[in-house]
This record gives structure tokens, sequence and C-alpha cells, in this order.
């Protein structure tokens, strides 16, 4: 890369040389000569928006402070290791080959990311993310543009179809190989390993995964996910997946961690609300793959009352409860109070009042909620 002065400018070639050798190498002589430079932009450029009678001059400012009006840059290339360095222009742009043209391209980006990390800590990552990279460039190409990521020593995450980076220039890669099912949600991943010549499949037991309780959860999940309905078949209950799935009707509650475990990716997967009680953002994810949650619902209240002759309340009578299969319950009184007669008879005839006549009989009535 040459930067080269504009020749209409007088002050613009000391400038471009100054900061050729780079900030840190500016002496306070190059440094004046620069803000000199700097500062008659700066006026030039409020004396034009004045002559143009511009509101502001901020456009005029930003032109004059634009660099590619006071230098510019030319690219240079060179075929081979001993052939002279000539100019990459349009024409020669336009003769290359698309692998060619890629690698030329790439060369001055990888420079300047060079020059930036750099300028960084040792120890700091240096990064370089490409998409779809290399496509349509033949072999030899691609083993040369690979070899440049690592004679710049950059940490080189691409992504591109059918590319295992498996050459002879490249010391080291890790690769994951993507693949869909249709009509299953999610992605597998299969890493593989290129290091001295070799492209070796890795067990996941070599990833980490090697906690006996972490690896037997995964297994359980993928064999859950794979039992779940398909679109096209009937809705299953919960309880009944689980009793085909693992012979326990419970297994998949929401105490269970298994439970949790595969509630939670059916919601990442379908991007709902992410289960934290068995309520409704647990059913919501259950339903969305055609699973049907059993809403539990506590023992039904009821407001079995005695009613004394004038229609009130008696004084001491606790209130009924119907049990789980709707047959009213009376609750124990408390201490020191009498036990309600047996709830068997629907009327209770009470006894004589003093005045000797008799009450109305007291009904006992049952009202599910």
């Amino acid at each position: 890369m040459i930067w080269e002065a504009d020749a209409t400018d007088p002050d613009a070639g000391a400038v471009v040389t100054a900061l050729a050798r780079g900030y840190h190498e500016l002496s306070a002589e190059r440094q004046d000569v620069v803000r000199s430079f700097l500062a008659r932009k700066i006026d030039e450029a409020r004396g034009d928006a004045a002559a143009d009678c511009a509101a502001d001059w901020k456009d005029q400012l930003a032109q004059a402070l634009d660099y590619r009006g006071w230098l510019r840059l030319s690219l240079q290339y060179r075929p081979g290791g001993g052939s002279p360095w000539a100019v990459f222009d349009a024409a020669r742009h336009a003769a290359k080959s698309g692998g060619e043209k890629v690698v030329l391209l790439s060369q001055p980006l990888f420079a300047a990311a060079v020059v930036a990390y750099d300028a960084a800590s040792p120890h700091a990552p240096r990064w370089v993310w490409l998409d779809e990279a290399m496509t349509g460039v033949d072999a030899a190409v691609k083993a040369s543009f690979m070899g440049l990521t690592v004679d710049f020593a950059l940490d080189v995450m691409l992504t591109a179809h059918d590319e295992w980076c498996n050459y002879v220039t490249v010391p080291a890669v890790a690769v994951y190989d993507l693949a869909r099912q249709v009509h299953v949600p999610g992605v597998d991943a299969m890493p593989y390993l290129w290091s001295g010549g070799n492209l070796t499949a890795v067990e996941m037991g070599q990833l980490g995964v090697t906690s006996g309780n972490l690896r037997t959860l995964i297994e359980q999940v993928s064999h859950v996910w794979r039992r779940l309905p398909e679109p096209a078949q009937p809705r299953v209950r919960l309880a009944q997946l689980a009793a085909t799935t693992w012979q326990d009707a419970h297994a998949l509650d929401y105490r269970e961690e298994l439970g949790r475990a595969v509630s939670r990716l059916i919601a990442v997967t379908h991007r709902l609300p992410r289960p934290l009680s068995a309520g409704r953002d647990w059913r919501r994810a259950w339903a969305a793959v055609g699973v049907l949650v059993t809403r539990c619902r506590p023992a039904c209240s009821s407001s079995i009352s005695r009613y004394s002759g004038r229609g009130r309340r008696r004084a001491g009578a606790p209130p009924h409860r119907a049990n789980r299969f709707g047959c009213p319950s009376v609750r124990s009184p408390p201490i020191g109070q009498h036990r309600p007669r047996s709830p068997s008879s629907s009327v209770k005839t009470p006894p004589s009042s003093s005045s000797g006549r008799r009450a109305r009989p007291s009904l006992s009535t049952s009202r599910l909620h």
C-alpha cells in the first residue's frame, strides 16, 4: 500500500511524509506541520461556508478533513517472490480469476487487522470472522488463502458450505459440521479436528461432557424429543408420554429435572417464555409440541352452611368442604366447640324452640366452584 500526496496541495506532501512515520515517531516539528495543515483546512472550510451563505459549515468541514481529498492510496502486488512490484488497478483486477481476486482483495484487509491487533496486548485475541468464505475458489487458492491467515497469526472463524480447511498450510483447525433434519427443531453439531495432516471425529466425552449426570440427562432429553408427536399426529397427554417413554407417568413432571429440561428446550425452540414453575408457561411449552398438561385443581371448597329458622348461619357451625370426588366433607371444629351433625341427610330437623313452635328445617346445600 502506497501513500501519495495530492500534487495540487503544496503542504500535503509534508503531511503524508510525517504521517507515514507513525504517530509514535512524530517529532514536535512534524506534529506542528500536521496541526498547521489541519488548521488551514478548517479555515478554508469556514471561508467556503461564509461565501456560500450556508447556515452551518459542517458539510464544508467534513469535505476539508476527508483525507481522501488530500492524499491518494494505491495498491501494489507481486505475483511471485522474485517478481517486481506492480500497481494493482481495476484493469489488473478484472484480468484475475475469481479465486485470485479473493486473495488479492483480502490481503489489505488482513494487513489492516494485523496492524490494529499489534497495537493491543500480546495476549489479546486476533479475531477475523468470515461468512461464506472462499466460495467458488479452487483448492490451490484456498490453501494459499488460509496460509495467509496463518502467516499473519490471525484467529479465524469462518462459515462456508462444504469447507473443511484441511490444507497443508493450516496446522490445526476445529470443524463443526452442522446438519438439520426435516420436521425436527434444532441443529446437530458434529465436531471434527484437523491436526497433523489427519481429520478425526471428536467424541462428545472429549469435549468436556464427561459428567455422568449431565451426559445421562442429555441422552434422556434426546430420547423424549424423538417421541414427541408430529404436527399431523393427535395430541397426547404428558402423563401418557411419560408412561410410554419411561414407564412412569410422573417422569416428566415439573418437579423432575428431566421434565424441566425438556420443557425449557421446547420454550427456546418455539421462542416461548422460560417455564419457571408448573404454571401457564409450563403448559404453553408442552402445548407447542402437541402435549396436553392436565391442570391440577385443588379440592373444591363448598359453601355448605347451616341456616337457623331466620335464614342465618348458626353460630359455631363450621363450613363444609367438598373432597376430590365432589362429596361434602366436614372440617373438624376448633377445640371447645361442638361437632356438627353428620351431613348425610340433606334436611335437618332441629329441636323445638322454647316457644313450643317448631322452627323451619335447616337446609344443607353444596355449591361447587
